[in-house]
């Protein structure tokens, strides 16, 4: 005879068979913007010629300044990333209306609204470093950041 576990049981159990750093994640109350930051790839535009990674393999060191500068972020919160603005960071939302030549990420489906809505009203860019390795676009959904550009030319916002 087979006896089922209760089912607060078998969450309890399911949550301590994840790795340490996951079960926070996992069923956590936390306001979003009080988790610390992750990143996603998986809107990544590799093929737009403006951003495309063959313009990052052409500038020499950029993954080993872009890989910290990602690690130092996932560090910070949503709350902590969002309020700073100081010049290290260089990061602000993303004004669809001021930049010319593009209304959002090309590569969101507006048949997806709740996506679409996300890329064009949570879009942020921050700086790799102070300016030689350019801005990294994306949005916000949570505390998940979906990268879309990598902007090595200041080419999205030259101003910033």
């Amino acid at each position: 005879m087979s006896r089922k576990r209760p089912k607060k049981q078998r969450q309890l159990r399911d949550r301590q068979a994840l790795p340490d750093d996951m079960r926070s994640i996992a069923h956590d109350p936390v306001d979003p913007y009080e988790r610390e930051m992750l990143f996603s790839f998986k809107y990544l535009d590799a093929a737009c010629e403006s951003y495309s990674l063959d313009r990052c393999d052409r500038r020499e060191h950029y993954v080993s300044q872009l890989l910290p500068r990602l690690c130092h972020l996932s560090r910070m919160t949503i709350k902590a990333f969002k309020g700073e603005r100081s010049k290290a960071l260089r990061s602000h939302p993303i004004n669809w209306d001021e930049i010319k030549n593009h209304d959002g990420f090309g590569t969101i489906p507006e048949t997806n609204e709740q996506l679409y809505a996300a890329s064009q009203s949570d879009a942020y860019q921050f700086a790799v470093t102070a300016n030689e390795y350019g801005r990294v676009a994306g949005f916000f959904i949570d505390n998940v950041f979906h990268v879309v550009w990598l902007d090595l030319d200041h080419l999205l916002h030259p101003d910033a």
